[in-house]
């Protein structure tokens, strides 16, 4: 093109070259690179704090009831997977048990979802959530929460016996941990879970425990946190991790 003093002069026509579309894709990479960790580490302590809140809630409720009740914990039980102390109700013809009292005693002035930590909503096939659907419905026959309770042990020191209700009392384990959020596996499905699973809660680098004396703690980087596998632990097995919360701050 000629200007009118006779000159020439190139004129570009609109759009980015090439060359320039990959410079812009090249730095919204560099900074979805940037920012994504940091988002998610953002939404990972959000999930941390939720959970511990809905720990501290439960405590407050199940302080309650050792008020209520004489210092007795709700009933503790599970069938013949280990990590079953997670049941509230196990089938309709069966008393509520562990978190399940709690919910059964003061359902007015609970949240159900405070019963489940949304870290586990992560995995979309998870069965230790709020109303998962179609193993885990909220308040049916069989009702699970992500908070398991204690696995206890005989007089002989052996494991808690499936099927078998047991009575404790809360003084008996100020500097125990009484319900955490650790199943025990990683991805199991079997027995009366069908379609879903159970996965480690916080992506498997931590666990929130409540203690007896009502502090809730959390416990990252556990060496025991890599163990779970997709079968079902033994019951020495999940009694080892229990004792093992108790120790590790």
């Amino acid at each position: 093109m000629t200007d009118a003093k006779g000159t020439s002069r190139n004129v570009r026509s609109g759009g980015f070259t090439i060359v320039e579309l990959m410079v812009v894709v090249s730095i919204i990479i560099l900074l979805l690179s940037i920012l994504m960790p940091a988002m998610r580490k953002s939404r990972d302590a959000t999930w941390i704090a939720h959970c511990a809140s809905g720990l501290h809630q439960l405590e407050l409720a199940v302080l309650d009831y050792n008020i209520d009740h004489f210092n007795a914990m709700p009933t503790a039980y599970r069938t013949s997977s280990p990590f079953t102390n997670y049941f509230m109700k196990e089938n309709t013809n069966k008393p509520y048990v562990n978190l399940g009292i709690i919910w059964d005693t003061y359902r007015d002035t609970l949240d159900p979802q405070l019963f489940y930590c949304v870290s586990k909503e992560v995995n979309q096939d998870e069965v230790l959530v709020y109303d998962a659907q179609p193993d885990n419905p909220w308040d049916g026959w069989k009702f699970r929460s992500a908070y398991l309770g204690r696995m206890l042990t005989n007089d002989d020191g052996t494991p808690q016996t499936s099927g078998k209700y047991y009575e404790w009392r809360a003084r008996d384990y100020a500097s125990k941990v009484i319900y955490s959020d650790f199943p025990g596996t990683h991805g199991f499905q079997g027995g009366g879970i069908t379609h879903n699973r159970i996965f480690l809660p916080h992506r498997g680098e931590l666990v929130n425990r409540l203690f007896g004396d009502g502090s809730v703690r959390m416990l990252r980087d556990a060496a025991f946190l890599a163990e779970p596998t997709a079968a079902s632990p033994t019951a020495t097995q999940m009694l080892n991790w229990w004792q093992a919360m108790d120790k590790l701050n």
